[in-house]
C-alpha cells in the first residue's frame, strides 16, 4: 500500500521529483530518493542503457537493489556526500538527508565514470562484469559503456551534487516534505 502524506507533502514529493529527474540528467545516472529505511521515496530517474542491461540480469538488478537500501547507512558512515564506487564499477554517489541533525534518508545513485581511464582498461573491466552478470550482448554493453557513459572527474563531480543537496536538504529541513522522512 502506498503512504499516504499531507497534500503539501505530496506537492513538495513532485517537486523533489522534478529535482531529481533534472540532476539524474545532468549527472548522467540513475538517481532514486530513499528514506531511513532504503525504501524508495521517489521513482528512479535517469537509466543509461549500460545500466538498463545490467539491471536485465538478475544479479545485476540485485545489486543495484542491494546499493539503494545501503545508501543511508553509506550516507550516515561518511557523514556528508560520498562517492565511491557500485557493484558494477561506476560511480556511485551518496547523499545525506538530515532534519534536526539526525539522518533521514539518502540520495543515491551511479551511472557515470571517473575521468582517466583508459579505453583498454575500461574494456576489461566491463568485459568481466558482462560475464559475471551474463549480458548476453557484451559487445554492446561494452560499447555503451565506452561511448555513452558521461565522464568527469571526482571534482566536477562534487560540484555538480551540491546544488542539489544543499536544494534538498533545505526542501526537507523546512516545509511539509519533512513527513516523508520523518514518518
Amino acid at each position: 500500500m502506498e503512504k499516504q502524506y499531507s497534500k503539501e507533502a505530496t506537492r513538495l514529493l513532485k517537486t523533489l521529483q522534478n529535482l531529481q529527474d533534472d540532476f539524474a540528467e545532468i549527472m548522467g545516472a540513475i538517481i532514486v530518493t530513499v528514506d531511513k529505511n532504503g525504501d524508495l521515496v521517489t521513482e528512479m530517474s535517469g537509466l543509461p542503457e549500460a545500466c538498463k542491461m545490467i539491471r536485465e540480469t538478475e544479479g545485476g538488478l540485485a545489486g543495484c537493489e542491494k546499493d539503494y537500501h545501503a545508501a543511508v547507512s553509506m550516507a550516515g558512515k561518511y557523514g556528508e556526500v560520498a562517492l565511491i564506487k557500485c557493484h558494477a564499477g561506476f560511480v556511485a554517489l551518496y547523499i545525506p538527508i538530515s532534519v534536526d541533525g539526525k539522518l533521514v534518508g539518502a540520495i543515491t545513485g551511479c551511472g557515470g565514470l571517473y575521468r582517466g581511464l583508459g579505453e583498454d582498461e575500461l574494456r576489461e573491466n566491463y568485459s568481466k562484469i558482462a560475464e559475471r552478470y551474463g549480458i548476453a550482448d557484451s559487445d554492446e554493453f561494452i560499447r555503451r559503456v565506452l561511448h555513452e557513459t558521461k565522464v568527469a572527474s571526482e571534482e566536477e563531480i562534487k560540484r555538480r551534487i551540491s546544488l542539489i543537496s544543499t536544494s534538498i536538504e533545505t526542501l526537507v529541513e523546512e516545509t511539509p516534505l519533512k513527513e516523508v522522512f520523518t514518518a
